[in-house]
């Protein structure tokens, strides 16, 4: 994801646990244990890990900025996805949480991105943040409207933890959008793995690139191939200009 909007592809790893094979319960330590028989140790237990934003410095190397983008915090994640839930031109996300324990639960994770400096726990404010076990994650905007609703998948590893699949329906917002769809010719027919940049005719909003690279999704979630660009209005009421865009498609595919 492009959490800085600066054209380069950044990294957010999701860590679920710190687990160090040197220090890890064997199953014949008598730990661990299920129905009676030594098992491999599993999440409950062990320590949980942090996640991780890396920024693309654009030479090669990235550096960890987790703290600095407000990330420095044990969140057990299970899934994750990104996408702009307020049409700022900035990716948010939403975290799945849980372990396998029957008895566990947690809400899940609900971050807004700030232009690009850090990222804000929107859980509460939203009231997405499903206490069930969060899986499957994708940012879709499923009635057309101009937003991205999630949709969550849920539901724990043992018998009876099941849980039914959750909509969370965008309410919108003031800002305008307009939607691609890639269709490969030489390529994939999905487009898998294009790159898009639209850049907007002023920069009095912020900055005026918007870039978005069309994927299947991300860990256990998908996206739709369809891609979502925000043009965020100054004075409301004023009518787009969407002749005034210009596209920039470029393809890393053969």
């Amino acid at each position: 994801m492009d959490y800085d909007r600066d054209g380069l592809l950044d990294l957010f790893a999701a860590n679920y646990i710190d687990f160090d094979l040197k220090n890890a319960p064997l199953p014949e330590s008598g730990l661990c244990r299920y129905k009676g028989i030594a098992v491999a140790c599993g999440p409950p237990g062990l320590t949980g890990g942090k996640n991780v934003l890396y920024h693309n410095r654009g030479d090669g190397t990235f550096e960890d900025v987790t703290s600095a983008a407000g990330l420095a915090r044990v969140v057990p994640t299970m899934g994750s996805n990104f996408g702009d839930l307020d049409n700022d031109g900035f990716l948010d996300m939403y975290l799945g949480t849980g372990t396998p324990s029957f008895g566990a639960l947690m809400p899940n994770v609900v971050l807004r991105n700030d232009a690009g400096r850090r990222f804000q726990d929107v859980t509460t404010a939203t009231g997405m943040g499903q206490l069930q076990k969060g899986h499957g994650i994708a940012f879709v905007d499923i009635d057309n409207d101009g937003d991205e609703d999630v949709v969550l998948n849920s539901g724990g590893a043992v018998p009876g933890d099941e849980y039914t699949e959750s909509l969370f329906e965008n309410p919108g917002n003031g800002n305008n959008w307009i939607a691609v769809r890639l269709v490969g010719v030489k390529t994939n027919r999905a487009a898998i793995g294009a790159k898009i940049r639209v850049t907007l005719p002023d920069a009095s909003s912020g900055s005026a690139l918007r870039y978005r690279e069309v994927t299947s999704g991300v860990q256990a979630g998908g996206q739709p191939f369809t891609v979502e660009f925000d043009r965020v209005i100054d004075q409301p009421g004023q009518p787009e200009k969407r002749e005034h865009y210009r596209w920039h498609y470029v393809t890393a595919l053969p």
